[in-house]
């Protein structure tokens, strides 16, 4: 302050055991609290204590409202609304003169918040509300930006389904008052209940999600008539929440929905991202907005706080220490290996920079006689062909689903393979459903069952077992493997240098200044983070979930070979020659006939399916590489750029001829109950490959509720760097994309719905 170095004001603040992402507008208006106590402390206020005028609430407000836009939050002026006391309603308005929009916008920015009159929202409506609403935290945390996003998105589109339901929230609203007038709770929750099942889900299939339904279905089960309705607070359900109830079931009602949130959550909290076990408030309407009082108490009561934090903190890390320490034992962690891999990213052997191609190597687009399009190479003899292999029982899929979907949950380590992530058939389906649902389907056409294997790591192979047993693998009858990868990285606090690579070589959005400045600082605080707590150093201080990585995809098959998955289906069935191999995460790849019938024609040790690839595809390529035709890595590619040279994005989905990989690898089938020269055989093939360095972003839980994200390294060998091998013969078929698209981030879902590909993977499952 004054440009003085050490001087300025230092704010402590506390939430009472909510989490980020909470959808109870928490960071608006903790902000609009920070802001509000800063400017009464520099004089900007006409009172020091007591409450806001309109006019400083507005400006108030404006800052948070900024806030909340620089650091990229779901906040906005919707969350604004505690600010001001009471019940109020915010509203859109156009700009007038005098506005600073007026002539360059037809709204104005700032929205105007009116407090509902007595008439409006009289006294025995508080009454009745306190009488019926029963208000929760679900549990779950999650950003709801991507949501938010898809809001203003389907606004600009104007889509008549979406605009049609606009309106019809809108005479909601208007119904809503009338409800608020009269006291009528009931009738309020017939409507809030119906906004979140038609308007909102027309406008936002993904503001759902199974954990919420769940709980509305086994309340309506538990309390019938007395359960009035369902109130979805913020801009995704799981979260706030309000439930309403006949006022003689609240009292039961306060501890039966405790006991159903903690059940459901325990049901599927591998599956969703859940920062905190769920609760049932207390609660009362804030009749002054954000206000202050003065406090003589000094910094004890802030100093008790903090030391209730890190005591009860130093015990659970002792404990997550040594739970770690036995999950590395018991997965026979590679100490050795982890040594060098530590030793080469703190030297710079390996590392970002390091992951990339020399800068002479020369890089193309494909030529048409690199590929073949399946669209029209597939002739009915091929057909035919491919169905009589899957009618012999030569054909099994394997699924990767070791990973835990850093992106899709944002580190929250989640399983991702059990994630219920779509609507299909009615109902939410899991990836791991969808997958079951497409084999099921090929069976009854091939008369056949296809052993389907679900190749897991130490994050997801006790969570799966447990799901397919709870859902008795979904009625499917085909023979079920888990191939459990024991391979397992554990991950590293990045260097310096790496973290450097990653936020200023490597292209990021170009951000508004002030935005950019709040990246910055964001940016300097995680470098000293890893700076103090040791560059390369092993990460550990969180749960082992978080603390550990599955080591790459090529490991997938060999662990196949390694765990003796592959021998034991050979075993049950002698004629299995061929496996299809597909992420979790690809949900439109099935056992196709007339594709594998063009495998079989082209006697290739693998075939790998790629698709047309579109703006939003990142990660590589088919590309010509110094002449030879291969898959690329995008971490690996010398400038960035050259990712706009590649015409087709891998889809991952790769034919295998078992007993071609297995003489690549220096093996037969006899060979596989030899365990020791499986392993050398394996061990001698990896070292042929490339090992990579990533950042990957995990989420530290600490007190309750509170969270935080820091940036870790892994490595990994990856599966596509097998078409780089000379002595591999490998084909390059190009599919559609609705079969070969891969669903990375949850902000692609609303694209996937529209463009039919969610409908045709209902066509190619039998639920």
């Amino acid at each position: 302050m004054g440009g003085k170095k050490g001087k300025g004001l230092e704010f402590t603040t506390r939430v009472n055991d909510i989490p980020k992402g909470s959808r109870l507008a928490v960071s608006t208006n903790l902000l609009g609290s920070i802001i509000s106590l800063g400017m009464r402390a520099t004089c900007q206020t006409e009172n020091i204590v007591g409450d806001l005028t309109e006019k400083e609430r507005r400006l108030v407000a404006a800052r948070a409202i900024l806030g909340e836009w620089l650091g990229g939050s779901g906040g906005g002026w919707q969350d604004s609304g505690g600010v001001w006391p009471g019940i109020k309603l915010i509203q859109g308005v156009p700009a007038t003169e005098g506005d600073p929009e007026y002539g360059l916008s037809r709204g104005r920015l700032l929205p105007v918040h009116r407090r509902l009159t007595d008439d409006e929202a009289p006294a025995s409506l508080i009454k009745a509300l306190h009488e019926s609403l029963v208000l929760v935290h679900g549990g779950m945390s999650q950003n709801v930006g991507p949501v938010l996003e898809m809001v203003t998105e389907k606004y600009l589109l104007r889509e008549p389904e979406e605009w049609k339901a606009r309106h019809d929230a809108l005479g909601i609203l208007d119904d809503i008052l009338v409800a608020f007038a009269d006291s009528n709770v009931k009738e309020l929750a017939k409507l809030t209940t119906r906004n979140f099942f038609e308007p909102i889900q027309t406008i936002i299939p993904w503001a759902t999600n199974l954990y919420t339904e769940t709980l509305i279905t086994r309340t309506k089960e538990r309390f019938g008539e007395r359960f009035w309705g369902f109130w979805m607070l913020g801009g995704c359900s799981g979260g706030g929440m309000g439930f309403i109830f006949d006022p003689e079931a609240k009292a039961e009602a306060l501890n039966v929905m405790q006991e159903i949130m903690l059940k459901t959550k325990r049901e599927m909290e591998d599956a969703l991202p859940f920062a905190m076990d769920p609760v049932v408030y207390d609660f009362s309407i804030n009749d002054r907005g954000t206000s202050a009082d003065w406090c003589d108490a000094g910094a004890s009561l802030c100093q008790s706080a903090s030391d209730d934090a890190s005591n009860s903190e130093r015990p659970s890390k002792r404990s997550k220490q040594e739970s770690l320490e036995e999950v590395l034992t018991d997965l026979g962690f590679d100490r050795k290996e982890h040594e060098k891999i530590r030793s080469d990213m703190k030297n710079g052997v390996i590392g970002l920079a390091q992951n990339r191609l020399p800068m002479d190597t020369k890089l193309e687009g494909v030529q048409s006689k690199d590929i073949i399009v399946a669209e029209d190479a597939v002739t009915p003899a091929m057909q035919e062909r491919g169905l009589a292999e899957l009618k012999k029982g030569t054909v099994g899929v394997v699924t990767l689903a070791a990973g835990v979907g850093s992106r899709w949950t944002q580190g929250a380590g989640v399983v991702k393979a059990i994630n219920p992530f779509a609507k299909l058939g009615g109902q939410h389906r899991s990836f791991l459903e969808v997958h079951l649902a497409k084999n099921r389907n090929t069976s009854e056409l091939a008369g056949t069952d296809i052993p389907h294997v679900f190749t897991t790591s130490h994050m997801t192979d006790g969570p799966i077992a447990s799901y397919l047993d709870r859902v008795q693998n979904h009625n499917c009858k085909a023979p079920i493997y888990q191939s459990h990868g024991k391979t397992i990285g554990l991950r590293l606090v990045p260097t310096i240098r790496d973290l450097k690579f990653a936020w200023e070589e490597l292209q990021q959005q170009k951000l508004d200044e002030q935005e950019q400045k709040v990246r910055d600082s964001l940016h300097t605080a995680l470098m000293k983070w890893a700076e103090e707590t040791g560059e390369a150093s092993d990460y550990r201080d969180n749960i082992p979930l978080q603390c550990l990585h599955p080591v790459g995809h090529f490991y997938e098959i060999p662990n196949l070979l390694l765990n003796g998955t592959l021998r034991k289906m050979l075993s049950d069935r002698p004629q299995l020659k061929y496996l299809m191999l597909h992420n979790i995460d690809t949900v439109g790849a099935n056992v196709d006939p007339g594709l594998l019938g063009l495998f079989l024609d082209g006697e290739s040790d693998l075939s790998f399916e790629v698709v047309p690839r579109c703006i939003d595809d990142r990660g590589g390529g088919l590309a010509r590489v110094n002449g030879t035709t291969r898959l690329v890595e995008g971490l690996s590619l010398p400038r960035e750029e050259d990712e706009f040279k590649f015409c087709y994005y891998n889809s991952m989905t790769t034919w295998i001829d078992i007993d071609k990989l297995l003489t690549n690898f220096g093996l037969e089938r006899s060979n596989l109950s030899d365990k020791a020269k499986v392993t050398e055989a394996v061990h001698k093939f990896s070292h042929r490959l490339p090992t990579y360095v990533t950042i990957k972003e995990v989420k530290k839980r600490w007190g309750n509720g509170m969270e935080d994200v820091h940036p870790v390294a892994q490595f990994e060998k990856l599966w596509s760097d097998l078409t780089s091998l000379d002595d591999m013969n490998c084909q390059f078929v190009v599919v559609e994309r609705k079969r070969g698209q891969q669903l990375k981030d949850v902000s692609q879902l609303d694209g996937w719905l529209r463009d039919g590909s969610a409908e045709y993977i209902e066509s190619i499952c039998s639920w």
